[in-house]
């Protein structure tokens, strides 16, 4: 299922650009039956699954098992001015984005995804993705390059944590959060 985007990749001489991954997953469709051979079993409950489907050429891919309700905490994507896009392939995704402010963050606003969409992130980006609804939600992600020493936020005070517990949970967003 996924074998023939590696091999795009590799064909294109490992090119790393966000348009070129946007397109290859714009132009790749994916089969829901044959995409429950890369899910968990059994399927998660309180964290997201996060599985690393190749890492080849400094691109990573990621597809991630979303269970209802659960988001990661607001985070960036690490040291490396990492870049990539993301495909929503069943379910709905929520997007938290988040403005540096001095060593805190700001909320910044909130986007949906539905099956078949893709969303660009780009350098720098600070957010909190997540599933909001009851159903389980999968994407896939590209990255480039690896995702690498990542920083996270408290959900609630926005204050940097040092060593979280976990990166992923169900959280109860601030009614007052920022849309």
């Amino acid at each position: 299922m996924f074998e023939g985007i590696i091999r795009i990749i590799e064909d294109r001489g490992c090119e790393k650009s966000m348009n070129f991954f946007r397109d290859l997953l714009d132009d790749s469709d994916f089969c829901p039956q044959a995409l429950k051979a890369y899910l968990p079993d059994p399927l998660p409950t309180r964290f997201y699954d996060r599985r690393v489907l190749f890492t080849r050429c400094d691109i990573e891919a990621v597809l991630a098992t979303w269970p209802p309700g659960v988001f990661t905490l607001p985070h960036n994507h690490g040291i490396h001015p990492t870049f990539g896009v993301v495909k929503v392939l069943t379910g709905t995704i929520e997007n938290r984005i988040f403005a540096p402010d001095q060593n805190r963050i700001r909320p910044a606003g909130i986007s949906h995804f539905q099956a078949g969409d893709i969303l660009k992130v780009p350098l720098k980006l600070i957010h909190a993705m997540g599933n909001p609804h009851s159903e389980i939600a999968v994407s896939l992600h590209i990255y480039s390059p690896k995702i690498e020493q990542v920083s996270y936020w408290d959900p609630l005070s926005f204050e940097p944590l040092r060593d979280p517990q976990h990166n992923s949970g169900p959280i109860q967003w601030p009614t007052s959060y920022a849309s």
